[in-house]
């Protein structure tokens, strides 16, 4: 199981989000991204090197540290917002 970061624009981002939805974003986080962490899409262009997770109309996005075992949440949002 990998470790979960979130850098501070993360934290800021998902207290922007209405509370229900944070539940989904957190459930999402520790059982999706923390147990299978390279399942889900690698980006391209400005983000390359770093993978999305689609939670409804919302988007994580996420850089994976191997040599720390670590995931690293760096933004959250909706897609037009975060892209």
């Amino acid at each position: 199981m990998w470790r979960i970061e979130f850098k501070e624009s993360a934290v800021a981002d998902l207290k922007k989000i209405p509370r229900n939805l944070q539940i989904s974003i957190k459930k999402a986080i520790c059982e999706r991204i923390a147990v299978t962490s390279y399942r889900f899409k690698p980006l391209k262009g400005e983000w390359e090197g770093c993978y999305r997770l689609r939670v409804g109309d919302y988007r994580i996005i996420y850089e994976v540290n191997k040599s720390e075992v670590a995931v690293i949440i760096i933004k959250i949002g909706i897609r037009s917002d975060v892209y």
